[in-house]
């Protein structure tokens, strides 16, 4: 915990808890550390409601998390249930719900269970997909996501260390049988590290976990530089960002990319930084800006725009309608905190105003709007009643003096455009003689 510090006095932790043995060992881990400088830890179990089992089995783990005097809540999804990609789909539902349960109640700290075995998953998954230096660093012991630091204090602990700790302490566990699916990639993954047995995995996972570690290192001492760079960018109320023209001039190409990463995942929202290859080919256009005509990349638009880089979102990949009622907030688009006042009767959709929504608009409001690049104007969030466009907030306009009022309309994106710099796993812990397995004598030479 000590790398991942500061914290406040007394601190309060939330931890993700699953049931399964990685986070109840953390979550007993994180409450002996917690209460011996005067804080407590609130475990949060994500009920996906995917099985008929899975509600029966969050209270399961709360009576176990009570009786060691750990305070535990159950976060439920509601939907809606997509018909393919659901293991990606159900992970971003939980870290939403996670996220935003810990800026209800305050809370700045999320610990996630992630450990030495996960960690040596991910570099395979990661080098499977192509990424660049920056995806082989796998997990950061200490990243943000909307607003919330999320820290992995195991990164550098085998699961078998875990389990013998739950044992030590008469604590059970829940397997999710998910974890033994083999449609899943990193099920499958696993079973290929199982594959030589517990002596040639455990090397192996401890060789990946080192890499990692090692790209980690490099990361880090490039996210300084990568800092210094976006410092020059500058962001827009409208949700887009201007690069001057000669920014990436003479930086390396992996600096490069790193800046241009943290912008597009900042406008685009997505979860993960675009693969290497299509990263690279747009450093290198704008490292000779002569090159630029314009490009779609991320969910974003990256053109060339009066002496400067645009990047925006790209209008297409906007959704179409959004749920917004009186006295209510949303997360728009991944980019915009929206929040109406009580009093806003009748509005029920948020849309990107588009080529239809800007034809209705007042000559103010069109003035203002011609200021802005086309797409940044296509999709800006517009709201909408049952009799159409009702009011466009970063444009000043209303449908009429008694149209909705914003209580709260602000860029507030899920990835910052600096976040913390990347810190690497102390280290991954010795691979002989700890508790995975003991190593025979010709693996020593």
């Amino acid at each position: 915990m000590a790398a991942a510090a500061p914290f406040e006095s007394a601190p309060v932790l939330a931890v993700a808890v699953s049931g399964g043995c990685d986070s109840m060992a953390l979550a007993l881990l994180a409450h002996i550390w917690a209460r011996a400088r005067g804080g407590r830890v609130v475990a949060l179990t994500v009920d996906h409601r995917l099985r008929p089992e899975s509600a029966a089995e969050a209270r399961l783990v709360r009576r176990r998390l009570q009786a060691g005097d750990i305070e535990h809540r159950i976060l439920r999804w509601a939907g809606p249930y997509p018909t393919s990609g659901i293991q990606a789909a159900a992970r971003e539902a939980r870290y939403d719900l996670l996220t935003d349960w810990c800026r209800r109640h305050a809370v700045l700290h999320l610990l996630l269970a992630h450990q030495r075995d996960d960690q040596a998953e991910t570099l395979l998954m990661r080098l499977a997909h192509g990424s660049g230096d920056d995806g082989l660093a796998a997990m950061s012991a200490v990243s943000q996501r909307d607003g919330v630091r999320l820290l992995r204090p195991l990164l550098a602990v085998p699961r078998a260390r875990l389990i013998a700790t739950l044992e030590k302490k008469g604590v059970a566990w829940i397997d999710d049988p998910s974890n033994a699916d083999l449609r899943f990639e990193r099920v499958r993954w696993r079973r290929e590290l199982e594959v030589g047995g517990a002596v040639a995995g455990g090397f192996l996972r401890h060789a990946l976990a080192l890499a990692a570690r090692a790209h980690g290192i490099a990361r880090g001492s490039r996210d300084d530089n990568v800092a210094m760079l976006l410092a020059a960018v500058c962001p827009m109320p409208e949700g887009h960002l201007l690069l001057p023209a000669g920014l990436l001039a003479g930086s390396s190409a992996a600096v490069a990319g790193a800046v241009l990463s943290r912008c597009l995942l900042a406008v685009g929202g997505d979860t993960h930084p675009p693969q290497s290859e299509a990263l690279m080919r747009l450093v290198a256009e704008i490292q000779e800006p002569a090159r630029l005509r314009g490009r779609t990349l991320a969910g974003c638009r990256i053109v060339p725009w009066r002496g400067t880089v645009l990047i925006c979102r790209e209008p297409a990949a906007v959704p179409a309608t959004s749920s917004i009622g009186p006295g209510s907030g949303i997360a728009w688009d991944r980019r915009f905190a929206l929040r109406l006042a009580p009093g806003a009767v009748g509005i029920s959709e948020v849309r990107p105003l588009g080529a239809v929504g800007q034809a209705r608009l007042g000559p103010d409001a069109a003035a203002r709007a011609a200021r802005l690049p086309g797409p940044v104007r296509a999709s800006l969030p517009a709201l909408h009643d049952r009799r159409g466009l009702a009011a466009v907030p970063h444009l000043g306009w209303r449908r009429g003096r008694n149209g909705p009022n914003l209580l709260l309309v602000g860029w507030q994106p899920r990835h910052p455009l600096a976040p913390a710099a990347f810190r690497p796993v102390s280290g991954p812990g010795p691979a002989i003689g700890d508790s995975c397995f003991t190593a025979p004598a010709d693996y020593l030479e």
